[in-house]
């Protein structure tokens, strides 16, 4: 809802005229998600009633306890479907936030921040209800299950960290340390994003204002913020000059 709001506000403003295609795009995407989101609120109260309808099937004999075990799992499968399916569409609601973020109003940058962080609470709540309803269940569907949600909680969760860097970086506007640094220091940074010629003017900027040295870093999560760290390190124990400031300039 945040993301086809804020593309909603940008549409008409001055200077977004060349987007409007892509604005219109998040935002009718954007409200599909939305109802979906919205339908499946009654979809998991009636996926839960089909339950308690299965708990309370007799089992008086072996052909009814037979019954009701078939029908137990087939609700608990339908359960867990529900929120799992809520689950597998909270990557592409951060991406929408994520993508406005990057071409709308950037007055209204919080939102598409505060969109991203609801859709990663939802698929929070979303993958423990998917675990704990699937944690009694002997069947073979659970496997299957389980892994669909590891995947889609493992994205959500790479997504949003991504985007909060980014929101991060925009809201405290980290450049402005760049350009008071003296000439002398060093400063690295570690641009994650393949938008390479918007880093490139920021490189030269950076060198121009202030005769820092800036290196492109690495987009891997897995070697960029150990390297980070490891610069920290060094600047807090008294290292001559070197400051480090890492940027997640485009997720």
């Amino acid at each position: 809802g945040l993301a086809a709001m804020v593309a909603v506000l940008s549409h008409e403003k001055k200077g977004f005229e060349d987007r409007q295609q892509d604005l219109d795009r998040i935002a009718t995407r954007s409200q599909q998600l939305k109802d979906q989101l919205l339908a499946a609120v009654d979809a998991d109260t009636a996926a839960f009633d089909r339950l308690l309808d299965a708990m309370r099937m007799p089992k008086g004999t072996p052909e009814e306890q037979k019954a009701r075990d078939l029908a137990l799992a087939d609700a608990t499968v339908g359960a867990s479907e529900v929120p799992l399916g809520v689950l597998e569409k909270c990557p592409e609601v951060i991406e929408l936030c994520r993508e406005i973020g990057r071409i709308g109003l950037q007055a209204s940058l919080s939102d598409a921040g505060v969109g991203a962080q609801v859709a990663r609470a939802a698929g929070a709540g979303a993958y423990q209800n998917v675990c704990i309803n699937l944690a009694g269940l002997s069947d073979p569907r659970k496997d299957e299950l389980l892994k669909r949600a590891d995947k889609a909680w493992l994205r959500v969760q790479r997504l949003q960290r991504r985007l909060h860097l980014h929101l991060l970086f925009i809201s405290r506007q980290l450049l402005s340390i760049v350009f008071s640094l003296p000439a002398q220091s060093g400063c690295f940074f570690l641009c994650f994003s393949s938008d390479v010629f918007r880093h490139v003017s920021i490189i030269v900027s950076c060198i121009c204002l202030t005769g820092s040295i800036v290196c492109m870093g690495s987009r891997s999560d897995t070697f960029a913020f150990p390297f980070a760290a490891s610069f920290a390190v060094l600047a807090s124990a008294g290292a001559p000059l070197v400051t480090l400031v890492a940027i997640a300039a485009t997720p």
